[in-house]
């Protein structure tokens, strides 16, 4: 059994025994981890901008995030991007996520032209 201990989400409890199927629900977690970051993010772009970049953005800018954020929402989620947190998972009982390997990838998508 592995924990995944999430700010967002709380304690999250792997309970496969099968390798893939372990995978699968650690695929899971971290998708709606991300989402519900995502969905914090939504609510108010204006000051995850303002506070991350120190930057505004008119009403096209916002729209513009807001559409990259939801079909980041709706995409899967690679799990090449976050194999130290499996890693981390395969080697410990209990992980605790931290939400910066996610800002990183929103502001990587973020910052795409």
């Amino acid at each position: 059994m592995k924990i995944i201990e999430s700010q967002i989400l709380g304690q999250r409890v792997i309970t496969a025994k099968d390798k893939n199927a372990r995978l699968f629900q650690v695929k899971q977690v971290l998708n709606q981890h991300r989402d519900s970051l995502i969905t914090k993010l939504l609510k108010d772009i204006p000051s995850y901008l303002a506070i991350k970049y120190h930057a505004c953005a008119n009403e096209p800018e916002l729209e513009e995030i807001k559409s990259k954020l939801e079909a980041l929402q709706k995409r899967d989620l690679d799990l090449m991007n976050y194999a130290f947190i499996v890693e981390q998972i395969k080697t410990r009982t209990t992980v605790k996520l931290s939400n910066v390997p996610f800002l990183q990838e929103i502001d990587q998508l973020l910052l795409q032209k």
